[in-house]
């Protein structure tokens, strides 16, 4: 696993406990029903992929990382493993229990 790699399990994670901790965001993520919640999250995980792959690739801002000839498989790579540190960091997010 490369740097470039250990970026898109950051972002997911990130995302994720942003969704979790942030008070104003936090609020909203609980309001949305649960399918659209997964949306919303992979919607967002998606884009950070494609910003990531951008950002290399396209901008010349990340040095190293995969080479840009990959190009959509690149970026679905990165999806998948932002996906994979998300749900990681779904066991660490704090639980919703309902008031008496």
């Amino acid at each position: 696993m490369s740097w470039y790699d250990s970026i898109h399990f950051a972002a997911g994670i990130i995302i994720s406990l942003a969704l979790s901790y942030i008070p104003g965001l936090h609020d909203r993520w609980l309001a949305l029903p649960s399918d659209w919640k997964r949306v919303v999250l992979l919607i967002a995980l998606a884009a950070a992929s494609v910003l990531l792959w951008l950002a290399r690739c396209e901008w010349g801002l990340i040095v190293g990382g995969p080479s840009c000839d990959d190009g959509a498989v690149a970026a679905l790579r990165g999806f998948i493993e932002a996906v994979i540190a998300s749900q990681a960091a779904y066991a660490v997010s704090p639980a919703v229990r309902s008031k008496p």
